[in-house]
Protein backbone atom coordinates (compact mmCIF):
# COMPACT_ATOMS: atom_id res chain seq x y z
CA UNK A 1 0.00 0.00 0.00
CA UNK A 2 2.79 2.39 0.86
CA UNK A 3 4.53 1.71 -2.45
CA UNK A 4 1.34 2.60 -4.35
CA UNK A 5 0.92 5.82 -2.41
CA UNK A 6 4.56 6.72 -3.02
CA UNK A 7 4.12 6.06 -6.75
CA UNK A 8 1.02 8.27 -6.75
CA UNK A 9 2.90 11.06 -4.98
CA UNK A 10 5.76 10.83 -7.49
CA UNK A 11 3.33 10.93 -10.42
CA UNK A 12 1.56 14.05 -9.14
CA UNK A 13 4.88 15.67 -8.23
CA UNK A 14 5.99 15.26 -11.84
CA UNK A 15 2.67 16.48 -13.28
CA UNK A 16 2.46 19.51 -11.05
CA UNK A 17 0.13 21.23 -8.65
CA UNK A 18 -2.28 22.61 -11.24
CA UNK A 19 -3.03 19.22 -12.81
CA UNK A 20 -3.43 17.64 -9.36
CA UNK A 21 -5.95 20.26 -8.28
CA UNK A 22 -7.76 20.02 -11.64
CA UNK A 23 -8.13 16.25 -11.20
CA UNK A 24 -9.52 16.71 -7.69
CA UNK A 25 -12.01 19.31 -8.90
CA UNK A 26 -13.14 16.96 -11.67
CA UNK A 27 -13.56 14.10 -9.17
CA UNK A 28 -15.57 16.36 -6.86
CA UNK A 29 -17.81 17.55 -9.68
CA UNK A 30 -18.50 14.03 -10.96
CA UNK A 31 -18.87 12.08 -7.72
CA UNK A 32 -19.55 14.36 -4.77
CA UNK A 33 -21.35 17.47 -6.00
CA UNK A 34 -23.94 15.57 -8.04
CA UNK A 35 -26.56 13.87 -5.92
CA UNK A 36 -27.54 10.37 -6.97
CA UNK A 37 -31.28 9.83 -7.56
CA UNK A 38 -32.98 8.06 -4.65
CA UNK A 39 -34.28 5.08 -6.70
CA UNK A 40 -30.71 4.19 -7.65
CA UNK A 41 -29.64 4.48 -4.01
CA UNK A 42 -32.49 2.19 -2.93
CA UNK A 43 -31.63 -0.39 -5.61
CA UNK A 44 -27.96 -0.32 -4.60
CA UNK A 45 -28.95 -0.78 -0.95
CA UNK A 46 -31.14 -3.79 -1.82
CA UNK A 47 -28.31 -5.39 -3.81
CA UNK A 48 -25.74 -4.85 -1.04
CA UNK A 49 -28.16 -6.05 1.64
CA UNK A 50 -28.92 -9.16 -0.43
CA UNK A 51 -25.22 -9.93 -0.81
CA UNK A 52 -24.74 -9.53 2.94
CA UNK A 53 -27.67 -11.84 3.73
CA UNK A 54 -26.41 -14.50 1.32
CA UNK A 55 -22.92 -14.27 2.83
CA UNK A 56 -24.37 -14.56 6.34
CA UNK A 57 -26.54 -17.55 5.45
CA UNK A 58 -23.68 -19.41 3.77
CA UNK A 59 -21.38 -18.70 6.71
CA UNK A 60 -23.88 -19.85 9.31
CA UNK A 61 -24.67 -22.98 7.27
CA UNK A 62 -20.97 -23.87 7.08
CA UNK A 63 -20.54 -23.30 10.83
CA UNK A 64 -23.66 -25.38 11.56
CA UNK A 65 -22.40 -28.24 9.38
CA UNK A 66 -18.96 -28.07 11.03
CA UNK A 67 -20.48 -28.31 14.53
CA UNK A 68 -22.89 -31.02 13.43
CA UNK A 69 -20.07 -33.06 11.91
CA UNK A 70 -17.82 -32.64 14.96
CA UNK A 71 -20.56 -33.59 17.43
CA UNK A 72 -21.53 -36.92 15.80
CA UNK A 73 -20.88 -39.84 18.15
CA UNK A 74 -18.27 -42.34 17.09
CA UNK A 75 -20.02 -45.69 16.46
CA UNK A 76 -16.79 -47.69 16.17
CA UNK A 77 -16.20 -47.82 19.94
CA UNK A 78 -19.06 -50.24 20.68
CA UNK A 79 -17.94 -53.83 21.40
Amino acid sequence: MGALMHQDYLMWHQRGRDLYLASKVTFFDKHIATIQPWPITVIEFIIVAGICVVFYEITQLLIYKAFLFSSKPDHDTHS
